[in-house]
């Protein structure tokens, strides 16, 4: 399975918070994953409006995790960012079985959609944390 940059940047971004358990500039985040600042923000915006990410404004401002580790599931990150409900959209680049209704295969992509949704919200924030290390 192919999961893009922005879920793998977002991933990174977010347990290097975890890590750090405070506020962090984009710019420091990005210079310490190797990640361009400016495709980093773009990355967070929308785990901002998912309630995952806090913003301080200010000299000291930055980003910080608006939620516990443990409460932060990695699908929530990925589903947030690939706008999608996953492997049959990222395995076929389309919003699942491209074929009307009456497709032989769409049973078996949606149950293996079902399957990989409940894989990656089975893990959090605080289980890559922990694999991190």
């Amino acid at each position: 399975m192919n999961i893009s940059t922005k879920s793998q940047y977002a991933l990174r971004a977010l347990i290097y918070l975890a890590q750090k358990n405070d506020i962090c500039s984009i710019k420091d985040i990005a210079v310490k994953e190797s990640i361009s600042a400016d495709y980093l923000e773009k990355i967070l915006l929308p785990l901002k409006k998912n309630g995952v990410l806090g913003v301080k404004q200010g000299v000291k401002g930055g980003c910080y995790l608006a939620k516990r580790p443990e409460d932060i599931k990695i699908g929530e990150i990925v589903l947030t960012l690939e706008k999608s409900k996953a492997p049959v959209c990222l395995l076929l680049n389309s919003k699942g079985c491209s074929h009307d209704s009456s497709c032989l295969a769409k049973g078996i992509w949606n149950k293996l959609q079902a399957d990989w949704i409940k894989i990656v919200n089975s893990y959090s924030l605080a289980d890559a944390l922990s694999y991190s290390k």
